[in-house]
């Protein structure tokens, strides 16, 4: 079995390549088909932009604590879209007598976005963060950090179709290992009282531009 995800191109359908079997004994030979209506969605896409709210509550005891979401968006026949994600980044300097020449932090982020019943998508971050804020009620704050990710991806549908020895149901499902690994990010903060603008890189197997709209109070 072989084919587009939702991610592949429109004109590219499901293969299935059925090897033969024995069903209630009745014999049934190899065969080839093509499933209609699985498809590629998003026209082989290698850029896909996303954007989403973010509330961020701290500091308590060095931590802050940041949710990520946005509102169901209904897709047509593959369902409604969702996206949801909570984590944290604790400062441990708070617990030094001394303070640090920069501020550093460890943190967790899980995230999960899905499409219906058919498709799902979970992302996890480990993090250790390191910044600087240079100037006062205006400030620039540079940032990096190195993060450990992992990622699964879960795709799954029903197919109906006839053969000899009558209707059959076949439920695909399967898991994708996303090849991420270590990366190394780096950006910057533009504070504005109670507006921060930030930008950053990641460096990784899936690089990835961010940025940022924050308002604070």
């Amino acid at each position: 079995m072989n084919g587009p995800t939702i991610l592949g191109k429109g004109d590219e359908l499901l293969q299935v390549d059925f090897l033969g079997a024995n069903i209630n004994g009745q014999q049934i030979n190899a065969t080839s088909f093509k499933v209609d209506g699985v498809s590629g969605f998003l026209k082989d896409l290698s850029l896909l932009p996303l954007a989403a709210f973010q509330i961020s509550g701290g500091t308590f005891y060095g931590t802050d604590v940041s949710v990520r979401f946005l509102p169901s968006i209904a897709l047509g026949d593959l369902g409604k879209f969702s996206f949801f994600g909570i984590g944290f980044i604790h400062n441990p300097g708070v617990w030094l007598k001394d303070p640090l020449p920069l501020d550093v932090g460890v943190g967790y982020f899980t995230q999960t976005m899905s499409v219906g019943d058919i498709f799902s998508s979970t992302a996890n971050q480990f993090g250790l963060y390191a910044s600087k804020t240079f100037g006062a009620v205006v400030s620039v704050t540079p940032y990096a950090g190195l993060t450990y990710e992992t990622s699964t991806t879960t795709l799954k549908y029903a197919y109906e179709y006839d053969t000899q020895a009558g209707p059959q149901k076949a439920n695909f499902e399967f898991d994708l290992k996303g090849n991420n690994g270590v990366g190394f990010t780096i950006g910057a903060a533009l504070n504005l009282v109670i507006v921060d603008l930030t930008i950053d890189y990641k460096l990784a197997a899936t690089k990835t531009v961010s940025a940022g709209l924050v308002f604070g109070f």
